[in-house]
Order: structure tokens, then sequence, then C-alpha cells
């Protein structure tokens, strides 16, 4: 016979093992992308019919491992921007415009973006105290920075993008004891700085194509 705590540990077990995750379809299932967030449970995924859609979009720190996929760049046009405070969300395949940020990743979250354009907001990416893994992104005509990394805990990879237009100061800005890699990433044409990286906060580039920056 089992002792009751291995009983109730094997019941765990067998129980996650037989939850599929979710698709939610929007605007099929759920009229917005904040209802579709809000009534995801950890590891489903929200599906972005083509279309624009309304932010900002809020995911609270209960939404571990949903995943956000549009149809494709161009397909899918979100305004406002995602703040994220949960772990292990994806974002991917879609358009970020406007507002102040396009995904702000807060302490102790982190957040995959992939294959995703931002532009014209404030701060493309922001991570404070988070970690962020970019891939294949492009971000253009940002007023601020494109990707702020700022914070000791901080951890920013970047994977293969394109950095260019920004009219602020930094198109990327390390600070704060932030740790960046930056793999194949080309940052130009940038008003001011290609790459600002602060006393105390590190970065290790490679492959990396950084010119005609103003400064």
């Amino acid at each position: 016979m089992l002792r009751p705590w291995i009983a109730v540990t094997v019941f765990w077990i067998i129980a996650g093992a037989l939850t599929e995750a979710a698709t939610l379809h929007i605007p099929a299932d759920h009229e917005t992308l904040q209802a579709a967030v809000d009534a995801a449970e950890s590891g489903d995924v929200i599906v972005l019919a083509p279309g624009d859609y309304d932010g900002p979009i809020l995911i609270r720190q209960e939404k571990h491992g949903i995943a956000i996929r549009g149809d494709g760049i161009g397909e899918v046009t979100l305004r406002n921007g995602i703040e994220v405070h949960a772990t292990d969300v994806t974002v991917s395949d879609l358009t970020l415009e406007g507002g102040e940020f396009g995904v702000r990743i807060g302490a102790g979250a982190s957040c995959t973006i992939r294959n995703v354009s931002f532009w014209y907001q404030e701060t493309g990416v922001s991570v404070h105290g988070g970690e962020a893994i970019l891939e294949d992104i492009k971000c253009t005509l940002c007023r601020t920075a494109g990707v702020v990394a700022s914070g000791e805990d901080t951890i920013l990879t970047v994977k293969g993008g394109l950095i260019a237009m920004t009219s602020g100061p930094d198109a990327i800005l390390i600070e704060d004891g932030a740790t960046a890699t930056l793999t194949d990433v080309a940052v130009k044409y940038n008003e001011e700085n290609g790459i600002n990286v602060h006393t105390g906060a590190a970065v290790e580039m490679t492959d990396c194509v950084v010119e005609h920056n103003l400064e």
C-alpha cells in the first residue's frame, strides 16, 4: 500500500501528464487579447488571427508559460505593448506598434521574443531585473532606445536582428549591472549611440555589425 504522501505525489504527476495545453483563438474564442490572457492557464497558446489589436496587455505573474503567437509580421499588429510579469512567456510572429514600450519585462519575469517587429515606441524592449531572449527581431524608429537592459539580475540575449533609426540617445543600452550577449545583430543608422554599456554592466558580442551611427 502506498503511503499517503507518495499517493498524492503520484496523483499530481499523472494529472499533470494528462493535462494538455489549450489553444485560444482570437477573436474566435475571446473578443480581446487581454481577455484571452486573463483566461489562459500555464502553457496555453494564444493565436491571433490577422488584423489589428489594441493594448496595452498585462501578463500577470501566475500566467507562467503562456505564448502569444501572431500570423506573421505585417499580418498581426498590436498597439501599445505587452507588460510581462510571468516566467517562460513567448511572444512571436507579429508587429508591435506605438506606445511607451513594445515589450516590458519586470523583475523575476522571463520572456522569449521571436520574429517580432517593433516600431515607433518610446522603447522597443525594456528589461528590468528579468530575463529576455530576442530572436530575429527588427526594432526601428524608437524615440528613446531600441533595447534597454537594466539591473544586476537582468540577462539579455539577442540572436539575430536589426536595431535601426533610433532617434533617442541609445539604440541598445546596457546599464546598472545588467549582462548581455549579442550575436549576429546589426545596429545601424541610429541618431546617437549604437551600443552604450555603462560601468558595471557587461556585454559579449559575436558577429555583430555596428555602423553608420552618429556617435
